[in-house]
């Protein structure tokens, strides 16, 4: 993952230079890992003059392979397996700049000189939040400064390795997702450009589902088209289980954000979320407009919000989402993602975790219960009867400017977020159900297609089975399924030879049904070979479904038939 963008948080110091000057330190240890690409300030501070480096030159190599060093006339040298100069110091005259008292400087001037929003050490009282939501190269969003009133008591995070965590990782994994009130709980993937992300996220109505707004927009990530902005692609993945995906893939037909988090606010031309200037943090919230009611099925939670911030103090809350990495009792750390974000294939576990909340303020909640990069969007939820209702959702963790992480954080439910929910949830246009016919396998990791034989000769007798599954919110009606044996594993494909087998009726699929699809039959004469035996669900169309491609209705077998000359 290259290219994230970040604001300052050159204010940790890592080492003390002949100079004089220090070593500012990049923000977390991940940057040791030399793929990461961090366009983070990197530079050296003495008293209240910082110089900055570009940190193109930091994103080859891991850390400790990279010190620098300043000679008396200024130049800079990055010691590794050899030395080099840095030619393209930011800005170029490094003479100047270390003349210059930063906090004296214009906005203009700071801008031009790139060193914008810096403040000498001795003033660095800000803490920092950095977004929790994550891609699947494991690596975070993106980075912001938010600007807090409030010191909460925390000891050292124990797993360095895991920031948002606090001492032992007391998350739990949830197994049985299929059952209240998991189902509401939902895996986000965003497409921006060929970059996937995940994230967590709520259902919230029948077709309305709440999560994070840096899980499907961010100013500084290009689109297919080459722009910033919001997500090519948002599907929801609700209940997930492993690789397990009971309620399949949704899709997303509208989504609602505000502008406290993607405008340009104070009109210096820079998107809020990627300004810190700005309190975009505080509206980093979004709502999407699902493609079907599948909150029908999987039900959905309320949400509440009180004007007193003392009704938080201690609050009992639980913590739901999609982490990509948890910590085990033997304090190693795992992965709970795996495979591409891209298409249905990859795998991701929910966790979740009880415990009261420290406080609130206008727009946060802060607390010290686990909740790491792949959460954000996840709710901050609790049980009030036979009722959950949302109260927040996660955002990101705190650290200081030492770099320890303080606390977490989770965007606050308030009036006016309530009243814009009701108002999209009334006036978005109602989706249509439909059914959505595919193969049960791609769908939960399982592997039931069966091939009687894998070796035959012509006039042999050959059965073939799959179980299909109706994926969508609407009965499918009858509908039939092809067999075929072919040369290639695309039976639309002209270049391929492909031969009809036989048909297999299956009778009308309720939502989230199945039945076996078999043919039983003699095998044709055909030459000596590999075939592919494929099933093709539905293949004249008459089905209306959510996804009626080739690559959806088709079912390749994972044996390949070998055909034995009959002499």
């Amino acid at each position: 993952m290259t290219g994230l963008q970040s604001t300052n948080y050159g204010l940790d110091y890592d080492e003390q230079l002949d100079s004089g000057l220090y070593l500012v330190a990049p923000r977390d240890e991940d940057y040791s890992e030399g793929n990461l690409g961090y366009d983070t300030l990197t530079g050296w501070r003495n008293d209240d003059v910082l110089v900055r480096v570009d940190s193109n030159y930091f994103n080859a190599g891991t850390r400790e392979y990279k010190r620098l060093t300043i000679e008396d006339d200024y130049q800079l040298f990055v010691e590794g397996n050899s030395s080099e100069t840095l030619s393209n110091v930011l800005p170029e005259d490094i003479e100047d700049v270390v003349d210059v008292q930063v906090n004296t400087l214009d906005l203009a001037t700071e801008q031009e000189n790139g060193l914008s929003n810096l403040v000498p050490a001795a003033e660095s009282t800000s803490e920092e939040l950095e977004l929790l939501g994550q891609d699947d190269g494991n690596t975070t969003l993106t980075v912001e400064d938010q600007q807090i009133g409030i010191q909460l008591s925390a000891g050292a995070n124990a797993n360095p390795s895991l920031n948002g965590v606090f001492g032992d990782d007391d998350r739990t994994r949830v197994t049985n997702t299929t059952s209240n009130p998991w189902t509401k709980v939902g895996f986000v993937t965003a497409k921006f450009g060929d970059e996937w992300f995940g994230s967590s996220g709520v259902m919230i109505g029948p077709h309305h589902f709440l999560t994070s707004a840096h899980s499907i927009f961010n100013s500084t990530r290009s689109d297919s088209a080459g722009n910033g902005g919001y997500a090519d692609e948002i599907y929801v993945h609700l209940g997930q289980d492993g690789q397990e995906k009971y309620y399949g893939q949704v899709g997303v037909t509208y989504f609602h954000t505000v502008n406290g988090y993607t405008a340009d606010n104070d009109g210096d031309g820079i998107i809020a979320d990627a300004d810190s200037n700005e309190d975009d943090g505080n509206y980093d919230w979004a709502v999407l407009s699902l493609d079907r009611n599948i909150g029908n099925y999987t039900g959905w939670m309320g949400w509440q919000w009180n004007s007193d911030l003392s009704w938080f103090n201690d609050l009992n809350v639980n913590i739901t989402g999609y982490p990509k990495n948890t910590i085990n009792s033997e304090g190693i750390v795992e992965t709970n993602w795996s495979g591409s974000l891209a298409g249905i294939d990859h795998s991701a576990e929910m966790y979740t975790i009880s415990g009261t909340i420290n406080s609130a303020d206008n727009y946060q909640i802060k607390h010290h219960l686990d909740a790491t990069g792949g959460n954000s969007g996840g709710p901050v939820w609790r049980s009030e009867g036979n009722s959950e209702y949302v109260i927040g959702l996660t955002s990101g963790y705190i650290h200081d400017s030492q770099n320890t992480p303080t606390h977490n954080e989770a965007i606050r439910l308030q009036k006016y977020m309530t009243d814009l929910i009701e108002d999209w949830k009334t006036n978005d246009p109602n989706p249509v159900d439909k059914p959505d016919l595919v193969d049960y396998d791609q769908w939960f990791g399982t592997d039931f297609d069966y091939l009687s034989s894998n070796s035959i000769k012509p006039g042999d007798n050959l059965t073939t089975r799959f179980v299909t599954r109706n994926n969508g919110t609407a009965a499918s009606g009858n509908f039939d399924v092809n067999f075929y044996a072919s040369t290639d594993n695309d039976v639309t494909n002209s270049s391929g030879s492909h031969w009809f087998l036989g048909s297999d009726t299956i009778s009308s699929l309720d939502p989230f049904n199945w039945d076996y699809a078999t043919w039983s039959g003699s095998f044709p004469n055909l030459n000596p070979g590999s075939y592919y035996i494929i099933g093709f669900i539905d293949p004249s169309t008459s089905i209306d479904e959510f996804d009626d491609s080739a690559a959806s209705n088709q079912v390749v077998f994972d044996s390949i038939l070998q055909v034995q000359s009959l002499f």
